[in-house]
């Protein structure tokens, strides 16, 4: 191409100028040439399209670029065969879901692998559990019903009079007032037996005695009678065995008087008439008992004032009369005294008014009993023994 200059005159040109100016494209052909070959070397890397920032069109530009001429063959295609918007969007929208998709194919095998690892390690550790559940069942003494989620219930082993030992009554029937009521059945085939009551006693007693633990052993024996009832053998009897024999096992317990007005020597009386008993305020009756085992035919209650009971004796002879009274520090004190009862003088104990009352209460709880598997409900602090039942020979 030739060069003018503004007047219409060639320029002219010298051997030094020739020279540079061939340099110059010499110069810029070599730097083409530098960045076509940097620029063939970077396109065949792997990572070609993180690796060339001086490329205009990379990988995600050419996706978009590709994209967009989609769309428009989209809306062309929509145009020519008069396709509503609704049915563009949804291409549009299947062209997107078809390339949502192809992304998800780009896991890899390996993290189905992982998944299916987890699961499979889930159900192992489920298994253990069941296992585990199973072993527990068992340790507890629960043969039938170890299945997974205990499907059969466990047959309940109250009065199973091969179920001697302390702790394992403690496991397989569990609250403290069963474990009460089981062992005074235990006593009560011992006494059916032939065992002495002396010997019955202390045998009701090592089973309390046989727990290793104590809160729960002394609950139970409070338990005893009030949430068990009574067949032969008395809970103050019991008592007074641990705290003659072991008084380090039972926690305030105490041997006390608390009568006011009983003598020294006991009590002289007649059958049938009853016997005041007076005691201080602050006290609560919790207990009765006659020593032995005697069934002379008794009824006692409280009466008014308050801090007063009665005792009637049906027939002659000479007991020894056990009662226990809850003070208001939570001791319990046990006193003993004897009552010597003469024939009476013509008032009968199953005519008197003490005993119609009882008969009357007898026939209500009669009606409204239930078995009682259960704890018994806690008696109120200012709560009195109310009656205790009659004991005919």
């Amino acid at each position: 191409m030739s060069v003018r200059r503004s007047d219409g005159a060639r320029p002219t040109v010298t051997h030094g100028s020739a020279e540079q100016v061939a340099s110059q494209d010499h110069k810029a052909k070599e730097e083409l040439k530098g960045r076509n070959a940097a620029g063939k070397q970077a396109k065949s890397a792997r990572l070609a399209g993180y690796q060339r920032p001086h490329r205009v069109h990379t990988e995600q530009e050419e996706h978009i670029a590709h994209l967009r001429k989609r769309q428009l063959e989209l809306l062309e295609s929509a145009e020519q065969y008069a396709v509503d918007e609704d049915e563009v969007m949804r291409l549009q929208r299947n062209d997107e879901i078809e390339d949502e998709e192809n992304k998800l194919k780009g896991f890899n095998l390996d993290e189905r692998r992982k998944k299916r690892g987890q699961r499979d390690a889930e159900g192992d550790e489920e298994k253990k559990d069941d296992d585990q559940g199973e072993e527990a069942a068992k340790s507890l003494g629960f043969t039938e019903g170890t299945g997974k989620f205990f499907q059969d219930a466990p047959a309940d082993r109250m009065g199973d009079l091969t179920l001697t030992s302390p702790e394992d009554i403690k496991k397989i029937l569990g609250p403290s007032v069963r474990f009460a009521q089981h062992a005074m059945l235990l006593a009560e085939n011992e006494l059916k037996g032939g065992m002495k009551r002396e010997d019955a006693l202390a045998y009701m007693a090592s089973l309390f005695v046989g727990l290793t633990d104590s809160a729960y052993a002394n609950k139970a024996l409070r338990d005893f009678g009030p949430g068990t009832g009574i067949v032969d053998l008395y809970p103050l009897e019991v008592m007074q065995h641990l705290l003659q024999h072991v008084p380090g096992f039972v926690t305030k317990i105490s041997t006390a008087k608390f009568f006011v007005n009983v003598p020294k020597e006991g009590y002289d009386g007649f059958a049938g008439e009853p016997i005041l008993l007076r005691y201080p305020e602050g006290y609560r009756i919790r207990g009765f008992a006659i020593k032995g085992g005697d069934k002379p035919g008794y009824l006692f209650e409280p009466t008014d004032p308050p801090g007063t009971y009665l005792l009637t004796i049906a027939s002659p002879g000479t007991y020894t009369v056990i009662v226990s009274a809850l003070a208001k520090g939570g001791v319990l004190s046990i006193e003993e005294f004897p009552a010597r009862i003469k024939p009476g003088r013509g008032n009968k104990l199953e005519a008197s008014d003490v005993m119609k009352r009882a008969r009357a209460n007898l026939v209500e709880e009669e009606e409204g009993a239930a078995p009682q598997d259960e704890e018994p409900k806690a008696k109120k602090k200012d709560q009195d023994l109310k009656v205790v039942i009659p004991r005919r020979i």
